[in-house]
């Protein structure tokens, strides 16, 4: 697993983004089933988790995408009204924005060690 994350965290900037979305997308599918017998922080969480572990790996652009994607599935799928865009509850909105926020920083976090290291 080191070892392929390694050879895609060297591969242009456009397979590590197309990597990352996918890497989201196949979480968000996992946990869609589940939703009825999960709690919607649980899932949120989970996802949350998925994008720091994309932040790390692969930085802060695929990062951010990653957390788009994210985003849109965790708003369609998990948060009321469900299979919509909509947001009822105003504090989802808060909840979207740390997703955002989380993602940037941890990347940029990463991506300036990794800059230090190989200094």
């Amino acid at each position: 697993m080191t070892n392929l994350l390694t050879s895609i965290s060297r591969q242009r900037p456009a397979v590590r983004t197309a990597f990352s979305i996918g890497f989201v997308s196949v979480l968000i599918l996992v946990f869609a089933p589940l939703q009825h017998s999960l709690n919607v922080t649980t899932i949120g969480f989970a996802l949350l988790l998925g994008v720091l572990f994309i932040a790390i790996h692969m930085g802060s652009r695929p990062a951010f995408a990653a957390c788009f994607v994210a985003m849109l599935g965790y708003n369609f799928f998990f948060l009321p009204p469900v299979l919509t865009l909509t947001i009822q509850d105003p504090q989802n909105w808060v909840a979207l924005l740390a997703f955002s926020i989380t993602a940037f920083v941890t990347g940029q976090l990463s991506a300036s060690a990794r800059r230090r290291a190989t200094e």
